[in-house]
């Protein structure tokens, strides 16, 4: 598996650890808002990422020098866009706590418009990587065998809304 998404991998696990920490933490102390602040930043740097291994992906996907572990490469995707897409929202419930107790959030708004990028590049994962099940893979079968089936680029393309 690439370097590119293992790192992103890995971030999505160091994010969920440090939510975690911050959970136990004592809700009514200034500690805990600098706590939530801090999980913010990591959160904003976390959509960077996100849209950088996104690209980075959809580049592997659509290369011509492919590599060999497409499935690999989206089932770490899924992993960890589904890490990050918990993440966010578990970092959401906690402003809104520090709110309540009436702490402001440094960059909130931010954040805010960061959740709606990790929704949407999580949403295109589960697009572009969906699960396969036994009918759609006896459909495949059944279709290659007749030949009428399409490559996997021309289906990437139909799912972008680029294809015939």
């Amino acid at each position: 598996m690439s370097v590119v998404v293992r790192r992103y991998l890995g971030r999505s696990r160091l994010a969920e650890e440090l939510v975690e920490d911050v959970l136990i933490v004592e809700h009514k102390n200034a500690m805990f808002a600098r706590d939530v602040e801090e999980l913010v930043v990591e959160c904003l740097e976390l959509e960077k990422m996100s849209k950088n291994t996104w690209h980075y992906v959809l580049d592997q996907l659509f290369s011509d020098e492919r590599t060999n572990d497409i499935d690999g490469l989206g089932q770490a995707m899924k992993t960890a866009s589904s890490k990050v897409d918990d993440v966010f929202g578990r970092v959401g419930n906690l402003i809104k706590i520090a709110k309540r107790d009436g702490y402001s959030i440094k960059d909130e708004a931010d954040f805010l418009c960061a959740c709606r990028v990790i929704k949407e590049i999580k949403a295109d994962v589960d697009k572009k990587f969906p699960p396969i099940d036994e009918e759609m893979m006896e459909k495949s079968i059944k279709s290659y065998k007749v030949g009428a089936y399409r490559t996997a680029e021309e289906l990437l393309l139909e799912s972008q809304g680029q294809g015939s």
